[in-house]
C-alpha cells in the first residue's frame, strides 16, 4: 500500500476480509489480486498506509 517512497505491507486474513466487506471481496477477486507464495497479494499505490490502516480496522 502507498507510493514508493510511503510503501507499508500488510497482512490479514483474506477469508474474513472477504466475508465482511464488499470492497475487500473484489479486491482480493483474481481481477484485482494475484497469488505469491501461497498469499493472495494486491496494490493500492493511491492509498497511503495511514488510510489503509484506518480502512483495515
Amino acid at each position: 500500500v502507498g507510493d514508493e517512497k510511503n510503501e507499508k505491507k500488510f497482512q490479514a486474513h483474506s477469508v474474513i476480509l472477504r466475508a465482511r466487506s464488499p470492497y475487500f471481496k473484489r479486491a482480493l477477486s483474481n481481477d484485482w489480486a494475484r497469488k505469491e507464495d501461497g498469499s493472495t497479494v494486491f496494490t493500492k499505490p493511491n492509498v497511503s498506509p495511514a488510510v489503509f490502516e484506518i480502512i483495515l480496522k
